[in-house]
Protein backbone atom coordinates (compact mmCIF):
# COMPACT_ATOMS: atom_id res chain seq x y z
CA UNK A 1 0.00 0.00 0.00
CA UNK A 2 2.85 2.40 0.75
CA UNK A 3 4.30 1.76 -2.69
CA UNK A 4 1.13 3.01 -4.43
CA UNK A 5 0.99 6.14 -2.27
CA UNK A 6 4.66 6.96 -2.96
CA UNK A 7 4.19 6.35 -6.68
CA UNK A 8 1.14 8.63 -6.87
CA UNK A 9 2.99 11.33 -4.94
CA UNK A 10 5.84 11.19 -7.46
CA UNK A 11 3.44 11.31 -10.40
CA UNK A 12 1.74 14.36 -8.92
CA UNK A 13 5.09 16.11 -8.35
CA UNK A 14 6.24 15.26 -11.87
CA UNK A 15 2.98 16.61 -13.30
CA UNK A 16 3.37 19.88 -11.39
CA UNK A 17 6.99 20.18 -12.54
CA UNK A 18 6.03 19.67 -16.20
CA UNK A 19 3.18 22.16 -15.85
CA UNK A 20 5.50 24.78 -14.37
CA UNK A 21 8.09 24.07 -17.05
CA UNK A 22 5.57 24.65 -19.85
CA UNK A 23 4.33 27.81 -18.15
CA UNK A 24 7.85 29.19 -17.82
CA UNK A 25 8.75 28.37 -21.41
CA UNK A 26 5.67 29.89 -22.96
CA UNK A 27 6.18 33.25 -24.58
CA UNK A 28 4.44 36.32 -23.25
CA UNK A 29 1.87 38.00 -25.43
CA UNK A 30 2.90 41.40 -26.72
CA UNK A 31 0.28 44.06 -27.15
CA UNK A 32 0.77 46.50 -29.98
CA UNK A 33 1.19 50.16 -29.18
CA UNK A 34 -2.00 52.16 -29.48
CA UNK A 35 -2.46 55.75 -30.56
CA UNK A 36 -5.74 57.56 -29.99
CA UNK A 37 -6.85 59.43 -33.07
CA UNK A 38 -9.76 61.67 -33.92
CA UNK A 39 -13.29 60.45 -33.42
CA UNK A 40 -15.06 59.05 -36.40
CA UNK A 41 -17.98 61.03 -37.80
CA UNK A 42 -21.20 60.05 -36.07
CA UNK A 43 -19.38 58.54 -33.09
CA UNK A 44 -18.57 60.05 -29.71
CA UNK A 45 -15.78 57.60 -28.93
CA UNK A 46 -12.16 58.05 -30.02
CA UNK A 47 -10.68 55.45 -32.33
CA UNK A 48 -7.39 53.77 -31.42
CA UNK A 49 -5.10 52.65 -34.18
CA UNK A 50 -2.10 50.38 -33.75
CA UNK A 51 1.41 51.72 -34.25
CA UNK A 52 3.85 49.25 -35.73
CA UNK A 53 7.13 49.03 -33.83
CA UNK A 54 8.99 50.15 -36.95
CA UNK A 55 7.32 53.59 -36.74
CA UNK A 56 8.92 54.31 -33.38
CA UNK A 57 12.01 56.51 -33.64
CA UNK A 58 15.29 54.82 -32.73
CA UNK A 59 16.76 55.67 -29.35
CA UNK A 60 20.23 57.19 -29.18
CA UNK A 61 22.90 54.75 -27.98
CA UNK A 62 24.34 57.32 -25.56
CA UNK A 63 20.93 57.81 -23.94
CA UNK A 64 20.44 54.07 -23.59
CA UNK A 65 23.90 53.71 -22.04
CA UNK A 66 22.99 56.23 -19.32
CA UNK A 67 19.59 54.59 -18.73
CA UNK A 68 21.09 51.11 -18.40
CA UNK A 69 23.88 52.42 -16.15
CA UNK A 70 21.28 54.11 -13.94
CA UNK A 71 19.27 50.90 -13.70
CA UNK A 72 22.34 48.89 -12.72
CA UNK A 73 23.38 51.47 -10.13
CA UNK A 74 19.85 51.55 -8.75
CA UNK A 75 19.78 47.76 -8.48
CA UNK A 76 23.04 47.91 -6.52
CA UNK A 77 21.55 50.50 -4.15
CA UNK A 78 23.55 53.56 -5.27
CA UNK A 79 20.55 55.84 -5.86
CA UNK A 80 22.54 59.11 -6.03
CA UNK A 81 24.67 57.81 -8.89
CA UNK A 82 21.56 56.37 -10.54
CA UNK A 83 19.86 59.76 -10.35
CA UNK A 84 22.94 61.39 -11.92
CA UNK A 85 22.96 58.88 -14.78
CA UNK A 86 19.24 59.36 -15.38
CA UNK A 87 19.77 63.13 -15.45
CA UNK A 88 22.48 62.68 -18.10
CA UNK A 89 20.08 60.57 -20.14
CA UNK A 90 17.28 63.13 -19.75
CA UNK A 91 19.53 66.03 -20.79
CA UNK A 92 20.72 64.28 -23.94
CA UNK A 93 17.22 63.04 -24.87
CA UNK A 94 14.01 64.80 -25.79
CA UNK A 95 11.86 62.01 -24.33
CA UNK A 96 9.63 63.29 -21.50
CA UNK A 97 9.32 59.79 -20.01
CA UNK A 98 13.06 59.66 -19.38
CA UNK A 99 12.94 63.09 -17.75
CA UNK A 100 10.04 61.94 -15.57
CA UNK A 101 11.95 58.82 -14.53
CA UNK A 102 15.02 60.95 -13.77
CA UNK A 103 12.95 63.20 -11.52
CA UNK A 104 11.39 60.23 -9.70
CA UNK A 105 14.75 58.57 -9.08
CA UNK A 106 16.22 61.87 -7.88
CA UNK A 107 13.32 62.29 -5.43
CA UNK A 108 13.90 58.75 -4.16
CA UNK A 109 17.59 59.53 -3.69
CA UNK A 110 16.87 62.84 -1.98
CA UNK A 111 18.90 64.75 -4.57
CA UNK A 112 16.80 67.92 -4.76
CA UNK A 113 19.11 69.77 -7.16
CA UNK A 114 18.82 66.89 -9.61
CA UNK A 115 15.05 66.96 -9.19
CA UNK A 116 15.01 70.62 -10.23
CA UNK A 117 17.26 69.95 -13.22
CA UNK A 118 15.23 66.94 -14.37
CA UNK A 119 11.97 68.83 -14.06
Amino acid sequence: MDFDYCFMKRVRCAFIFVLLLFTACSSALQTPSLRVTETQPGSDYPVAETIPDSDLPPTDADVMYHVFAAEVLGAEGDFSAAATEYLEAALSSQDPEIAERAARVAVSAGEWQLVALAS
